[in-house]
């Protein structure tokens, strides 16, 4: 999500994002975790980087702190996730609603 104008018009991608939100697959999850996490936090407007683990039923948020550093705040179980950059909060059983895993069965 973009609160930035120019980003309002934007056509392949967010220039100036405040959340970015990444689903976890196999096949990505070390690149999501890893390159493309490095690349998010050169985005001076990035406040919340949030990875969503669908096999392990969690999500896990990165927030850029005041000294520019991240700080990880795990979320399982019930918990309600809070995503302070966009002032939202959603319980975890929200996100989870009717996702289907692999098998075919469903996960909220």
């Amino acid at each position: 999500m973009s609160c930035s104008a120019q980003d309002h018009h934007a056509g392949l991608y967010l220039s100036e994002p405040k959340l970015i939100v990444e689903v976890l697959s196999d096949a990505t999850a070390a690149f999501d975790r890893g390159g493309k996490f490095a690349a998010y936090r050169s985005l001076p407007s990035l406040q919340e980087y949030v990875i969503v683990d669908i096999a392990d039923r969690c999500v896990e948020c990165f927030r850029r702190t005041t000294d520019n550093g991240w700080l990880l705040q795990d979320y399982i179980g019930e918990q309600v996730c809070q995503f302070t950059s966009i002032g939202v909060s959603m319980a975890l059983v929200e996100v989870f609603e009717d996702v289907v895993v692999e098998g075919g069965d469903a996960v909220g």
